[in-house]
């Protein structure tokens, strides 16, 4: 068989492959007019119903779980410990006492300063009825009332340094560990225990600054942590920081989330879900359904039993489904694939009804 007895077979089984398709197109007869019609049997398509649901748009970061009050407790005052009144991990109220210091020198000197006061008092009463008989001058009255002032502010000092021998609790919280005993001697400012407040507990952490005009106090987060194996939990940014870092071009956020139980606490790593938009009730449908043509969008939606080629605007994307805003209504059907096997007013039996209604997951952006 030479090379022209080849090429004529060829090009005569492409014609009838090409004739064949089309009378296959047209149920096997033509029109008057030339123009294809519709098939009569229905070709298998997949398809999903356009779903009516939450669109949400989020920011992944990581972040750092912070105490809400957080101090380590020391004397103001040096002292030897007489009492310790907590146990270690113990939770307190505001005003609870923890340390005792040893205040037997506060308690003299406060007895001293009362006594000088007393005789202060009443040299200054005298003086002020001799002066109202004549027998007294200006001096001695004035001497008489700045000697009580004196004292009266000497007895108030000695009170506030005896006071401050008992060491209390300023807020609620839980007690950590103790780095002291009983009959230690403490200087001033010396570490003695730390106090945490852990409810609500803060949440911190970093976005990128092109997010900068859609982060809003009042946002929702979603928290997880690998300390309880990816256990959600929830939270509503309070605080954005007033700069963006320039060596991360970032900047912070903060956030609180209830501990009601304490189960979190300081130092936990945690995954941040940042939620900066939810639109209720947006139409979805998956992105495979699309069909562009130049700058516009078509589906092939489906019609008791017809493909009907419609035209739709989209609007945001999540994951592999997409925001249609005009053009379906929900609960309808589109054809997913086999887009290319059919036409306008084609036949269509959907083999996977099953999986028409599978809901998306929000769409993420991972911040560093």
């Amino acid at each position: 068989m030479n090379a022209r007895t080849l090429i004529a077979i060829i090009l005569l089984a492409a014609a009838a492959a090409g004739g064949y398709y089309w009378y296959m197109q047209n149920g096997g007869t033509g029109t008057e007019t030339g123009q294809a019609a519709p098939m009569d049997f229905a070709m298998p398509v997949e398809a999903a119903q356009v779903s009516q649901q939450p669109l949400v748009r989020s920011i992944v970061a990581v972040g750092s779980l912070l105490a809400n009050e957080e101090i380590v407790v020391r004397p103001e005052f040096a002292g030897m410990v007489t009492k310790i009144h907590f146990a270690e991990g113990q939770r307190v109220k505001a005003g609870d006492l923890l340390i005792s210091l040893d205040d037997s020198i506060y308690k003299a000197e406060l007895t001293q300063a009362k006594a000088r006061l007393k005789l202060s008092e009443a040299n200054r009463k005298r003086v002020s009825s001799l002066r109202k008989k004549g027998l007294s001058n200006d001096q001695e009255e004035d001497q008489a009332i700045s000697e009580l002032g004196v004292n009266k502010a000497s007895t108030a000092l000695a009170r506030t340094r005896l006071n401050k021998m008992r060491i209390v609790a300023p807020f609620d919280g839980v007690i950590g560990l103790r780095s002291i005993s009983e009959g230690d001697y403490l200087s001033s400012g010396q570490d003695i225990v730390t106090l945490i407040n852990n409810n609500p507990i803060k949440l911190e952490f970093r976005i990128p600054e092109v997010f900068l005009s859609e982060v809003a106090i009042g946002q929702t987060v979603d928290v997880k942590v690998d300390a309880f194996r990816g256990e959600p939990f929830s939270g509503e940014v309070y605080a954005i920081a007033p700069e963006v870092e320039t060596s991360g071009r970032s900047f912070l956020v903060r956030a609180q989330i209830a501990n009601d139980d304490n189960r979190l606490v300081p130092g936990l790593f945690a995954q941040v879900e940042l939620v900066l938009e939810r639109k209720e009730g947006a139409l979805l449908i998956p992105e495979a359904a699309l069909m562009p043509a130049g700058d516009k969008q078509y589906v092939y939606r489906i019609d008791n039993g017809t493909a009907m080629r419609t035209e739709v605007v989209t609007g945001k994307r999540q994951q592999d489904m997409v925001e249609v805003l005009t053009g379906l209504e929900a609960e309808q059907l589109v054809i997913t694939a086999g887009q290319m096997k059919i036409m306008e007013g084609s036949k269509v039996q959907p083999v996977n009804l099953g999986d028409a209604t599978a809901e998306p997951a929000a769409e993420n952006t991972e911040a560093e």
